[in-house]
C-alpha cells in the first residue's frame, strides 16, 4: 500500500509507516495523514518516538502501520 493510500485510510492525525526498499534500506517514517507529508524518517523506531515527543505529538494521535 502506498503512503497516500494509507493516509486516506488512517483515522489518526499521524501515522508511522515501515518502509522496506530492499534488504539494506529499511526505515520508519512519520507521516501527517491529511496531506501525506513525511515529517521524519529514521532507521530506528525509537528516533521516531523521540521526534513525536519533541514536536508535542501525543500517542493517541499516532497509528503504526
Amino acid at each position: 500500500m502506498t503512503t497516500i493510500k494509507t493516509a486516506n485510510r488512517t483515522k489518526t492525525t499521524y501515522f508511522v509507516e515501515y518502509i522496506c526498499d530492499d534488504i539494506n534500506n529499511t526505515y520508519w517514517q512519520l507521516v501527517r495523514s491529511r496531506d501525506a507529508a513525511i515529517l521524519a524518517a529514521h532507521k530506528d523506531l525509537n528516533d521516531i518516538y523521540a521526534h513525536c515527543f519533541i514536536c508535542g505529538i501525543n500517542k493517541q494521535d499516532v497509528t503504526i502501520w
